[in-house]
């Protein structure tokens, strides 16, 4: 397992990503003389420290001013990138402690058991009017490897792990070294025309739509795939 699973060391981000390396360097440049005046407090280090503060203020408003630029000029062709922009700067409410469904109310971990009440009281299931098991259409469906390469290196990193505990940023990160063995796997299931059963499971979450936050019929419920099922959905 060790000499076959690639590795690589994320580190956190300190910054925004729009800021750019040259504000970085100038902050941490702040940081030194700032911990550099502390240490021998003279008008030399204070003015330099003043001097690099001004510096990266400057340098941080036009790194946002920039980006706030390209995402408003970007609207129309890139629309995500528009409202991803949007949704950060809204102020999001806390998640309510106490959770009620009519005339219930509960709080700690027996919130999601009332969540998964209300949602499967207004699940539809789905039709039965079709018999898919006796229709035996064999599949001819057949992927390269530059098309899943591809899928997988174009996946969004921000998005929630599904069921099968494989984040997005795993299989993009690792797509030079997994497109081959993910491409024979995706195949080898199509070609009988076979979906795995595991990849239909979905981590239901549920999204605040509007009115009582504290109320479960607020919420609307959003499926989260596993990673290899949302490979599959765009390749198709």
């Amino acid at each position: 397992m060790e000499d076959l699973v690639p590795h690589r060391f994320l580190k956190a981000e300190m910054f925004p990503f729009w800021v750019k390396s040259d504000t970085v360097f100038c902050i941490k440049n702040k940081h030194r003389a700032f911990c550099l005046m502390k240490k021998f407090p003279n008008p030399h280090t204070k003015n330099n420290f003043a001097v690099l503060r001004r510096q990266a203020k400057f340098l941080l408003k036009l790194d946002y001013r920039n980006y706030i630029d390209s995402v408003s000029s970007q609207a129309a062709s890139n629309p995500m990138r528009f409202w991803t922009m949007i949704n950060s700067r809204r102020k999001g409410g806390k998640i309510p402690e106490r959770f009620h469904l009519d005339q219930r109310t509960t709080s700690g971990p027996n919130r999601s058991f009332l969540f998964n009440e209300y949602l499967q009281s207004v699940f539809t299931p789905p039709s039965n009017s079709y018999d898919f098991d006796a229709l035996q259409v064999e599949s001819v469906c057949s992927f390269s490897l530059s098309s899943i390469a591809t899928t997988a290196d174009n996946l969004y990193t921000n998005r929630a792990i599904g069921s099968d505990l494989i984040g997005s940023m795993f299989l993009k990160n690792s797509a030079p070294s997994l497109s081959q063995p993910v491409t024979a796997l995706i195949n080898r299931c199509f070609s009988p025309g076979h979906f795995p059963s595991a990849w239909k499971a979905a981590n239901i979450i549920p999204l605040f739509k509007s009115g009582d936050r504290s109320s479960v019929k607020s919420y609307r419920p959003i499926s989260v795939l596993p990673i290899l099922a949302m490979v599959c959905e765009r390749i198709i």
